[in-house]
Formats: C-alpha cells, sequence, structure tokens
C-alpha cells in the first residue's frame, strides 16, 4: 500500500488542543463528520464511505471494530458508536468528481483511506508512486482540515451536521411506547384501555407506560 503523509499536520492533536469538546461526541468523529459533509462537497467531490474503524477503550466488550459496507452511515451499528463517543480511527473513501474539457466530460474517481489518528496520511489500495494528481487532491483536502482546526465554530457545525444527517435510531422499547401512547390517545372506551395496559405489561414490560386514569 502506497502512503501520502503530511508529516507537518497533526491534526487531531491540533484539534484537541484547540479546542473545548464537551459534547457528547468524539474528536474523531467531528472531524470525519466535517470531512465527509462539508469539506470533500466544498471540493466539487462526490463521497462514499467503504469502511470505518471505530475504538472505544472505555467499552466492557467490543473495544474496536472495522465495518464494511454500502450506505455506512444509515447503519444503525455505525450511529449507535457515533453516539457512544468512539473514536474514528480512519475511514476509507471513495472521491468522484465529472469534469468537462473541451466538450469532453471526463471522471476522477479514487479511493483511499484517510488517517485522523495523529498525522494526517492518505492510504492508497496500489502500492505505486502516487500520481501528482492525487496528492493535489490529499493537500486540498489537508489545506480544509487546517482550516478547520482553526475554525472556532468546528464544534457546533460538527453537532449539526450530526443531528441532521446521523440521528440515533429510535430503541424498540420507545417505538413500543409510542405506539402504546397513540392507542390510549385514540380510543376512549376505558376498558379497552386497561386491556391494551394489561396487554403491554404482560408481553412488554419494559416498554409498559401506566395509563393515566381519567376522574
Amino acid at each position: 500500500m502506497a502512503t501520502f503523509c503530511i508529516f507537518r499536520c497533526n491534526s487531531l492533536h491540533f484539534f484537541i488542543a484547540k479546542h473545548n469538546n464537551d459534547t457528547e461526541f468524539s474528536n474523531t468523529t467531528i472531524l470525519m463528520v466535517n470531512l465527509i459533509y462539508e469539506i470533500i462537497p466544498s471540493l466539487g467531490y462526490e463521497v462514499t464511505i467503504e469502511s470505518i474503524n471505530f475504538t472505544n477503550l472505555n467499552a466492557q466488550k467490543i473495544k474496536g471494530m472495522k465495518l464494511k459496507g454500502t450506505d455506512l452511515l444509515n447503519e444503525n451499528e455505525v450511529l449507535q458508536r457515533i453516539h457512544s463517543k468512539d473514536e474514528v480511527d480512519n475511514i476509507k473513501i471513495n472521491i468522484e468528481k465529472i469534469n468537462t474539457i473541451a466538450g469532453e466530460k471526463t471522471i476522477t474517481s479514487l479511493s483511499f483511506i484517510v488517517d485522523i489518528q495523529g498525522r494526517l496520511s492518505f492510504i492508497f489500495d496500489a502500492d505505486m508512486d502516487i500520481p501528482y494528481e492525487y496528492k493535489l487532491i490529499c493537500l486540498n483536502i489537508q489545506k480544509k482540515l487546517d482550516e478547520l482546526i482553526y475554525d472556532s465554530n468546528s464544534i457546533r457545525e460538527g453537532v449539526r451536521l450530526i443531528e441532521e444527517n446521523l440521528k440515533l435510531p429510535k430503541t424498540l422499547h420507545q417505538n413500543l411506547r409510542e405506539i402504546q401512547q397513540y392507542l390510549y390517545d385514540t380510543i376512549s372506551d376505558e376498558n379497552i384501555r386497561i386491556d391494551i395496559e394489561k396487554f403491554f405489561l404482560a408481553e412488554y414490560p419494559l416498554s409498559h407506560i401506566q395509563i393515566k386514569q381519567e376522574v
């Protein structure tokens, strides 16, 4: 594998030093969502995530996990880890851009790993001399990351992006409580309501909510 490492940029350490992150999300998650939803699109590229490496040394059982697949940011496991304050060690992404030169359309497409733990590194699959065009793309991403590190709104913007795009899915208990509440609100017959309460209490005791008796 070929690695393009920008030695002067220790992204994570600079980010931690510049910002007081008292949110429920890790610093690397904040960097990742800004990279995916703001930085790379601002350079004119469409981006998809091919894999994510998570670490959580405070977890009781699973302290690290690599997740691969399509549409990863809509997967419950990924969302749970983001909202559990897991660290993102690295992500493998594919970026694509359509250019029109002299009326001819050309597509620039490449996949690489972005390592954001410590020094910023771009790791390519092939063991090759990295073309200048690829290095230029990486340098442009690094420049945008530099701007992010010194932007006082970076944490707030990252939280906004997570809340807009990466909402934590509702649990089974939350869904059952909503169903139960809906039934209570739409059924006026008190006997039926009591039967509903008994059913939920017997079948789903952890999801049960108490009926407010009408006076």
